[in-house]
């Protein structure tokens, strides 16, 4: 058997590690051994270094991370008040309290309209300004102007609606002007807590569909979905404004939209 034979034989690992020598015999008894006494030690302090280096990267990389997501969905947060501004959710609703088809005032069981005591001179003569009626909240404007709207007194009011047709309800929709088209830069007369009633005929008793809070720093038109446990059909809806943003004299409707199917 030759040396190139014997070679073969012996260990590869022990080959590597220095235990053989060039004739293939043993050279240092228990080398191995003793690389192994220190090799322990050796790996673990470099792992301790990889880790704690690559913890303290990875630290700074989630401090960058979060800020990077909190920008991120800052930005988005603002697309979309943008987007939602020029294409309200509610206008891909059908709109069953809309004037155009159908829908209507019931002005007896409607609050009265607020009486602005600013009036115009013409011709040395003082006239008042003529009021914007409720009807105004049913014609369903997406475009909404600053003092195009219908106001009632103080801070609590209501508004009775016959639907354009028999309506399971989903979801209603409440319009005001963003405050950015304010003149004063404020929305104070706008409805804050609002309350939905529906009839199935004018003689039945009402019933309470929901109670929802329009956002002064919201969009809008802000959609509102009703609870799931309310169910039934009905042809008729009351708005029940319960309180305002903070105006002492009156509160101001813009635009108000039932959402739903057509009953069965």
């Amino acid at each position: 058997m030759n040396s190139c034979q014997t070679m073969l034989r012996r260990s590869l690992r022990l080959l590597y590690n220095g235990y053989y020598n060039s004739d293939g015999l043993p050279a240092i008894s228990y080398r191995e051994t003793r690389v192994r006494m220190y090799l322990p030690e050796y790996c673990s302090a470099l792992t301790t270094f990889r880790v704690t280096c690559y913890a303290s990267y990875i630290g700074h990389g989630c401090k960058d991370q979060e800020k990077l997501s909190k920008e991120l969905h800052e930005e988005l947060l603002s697309l979309k008040k943008k987007l939602d501004y020029l294409l309200p959710s509610a206008d891909l609703l059908p709109n069953f309290a809309l004037e155009s088809q159908g829908a209507r005032i019931l002005h007896q069981m409607t609050s009265d309209t607020f009486q602005r005591v600013e009036a115009c001179s013409w011709f040395g003569l003082s006239i008042r300004r003529p009021a914007v009626g409720p009807k105004i909240v049913i014609q369903g404007k997406s475009h909404l102007l600053p003092g195009q709207c219908w106001a009632f007194a103080g801070s609590q009011g209501h508004l009775s609606i016959a639907l354009s047709h028999k309506v399971s309800i989903s979801h209603v929709s409440m319009g005001h002007i963003p405050k950015m088209v304010s003149p004063t830069g404020s929305i104070s007369s706008a409805p804050r807590e609002f309350s939905v009633y529906g009839k199935k005929d004018l003689e039945d008793e009402e019933s309470l569909l929901g109670t929802f809070l329009y956002d002064e720093d919201g969009d809008h038109l802000q959609t509102f979905k009703l609870p799931d446990h309310k169910t039934g059909s009905f042809s008729y809806m009351r708005l029940q404004v319960n309180s305002n943003w903070g105006h002492p004299e009156y509160t101001c409707l813009y635009g108000f939209r039932v959402h739903g199917k057509l009953a069965e």
